[in-house]
């Protein structure tokens, strides 16, 4: 990991895309370069909305599979 964010330091919350957009700004990388992973619907639909790609938890296995699949 390289950051942690916590929203309530933000003054923003999760499902708002102005979350995503914050920590891909800090990052220096546009929203299309980042990976979002949660599990909640709402907070990936957030995520979506602010250009990241965004998967919904749902085990270990399946997002090892998702991890696999982004670009290094």
């Amino acid at each position: 990991m390289d950051a942690v964010y916590a929203t309530w330091r933000l003054g923003v919350a999760k499902p708002d895309p102005a979350v995503n957009r914050h920590v891909a700004d800090d990052l220096g990388l546009p929203p299309s370069a980042c990976a979002f992973v949660d599990d909640s619907p709402r907070h990936v639909a957030g995520a979506e909305a602010a250009g990241m790609v965004a998967y919904l938890f749902t085990g270990a296995t399946n997002l090892r599979l998702f991890l696999a699949t982004l670009d290094r």
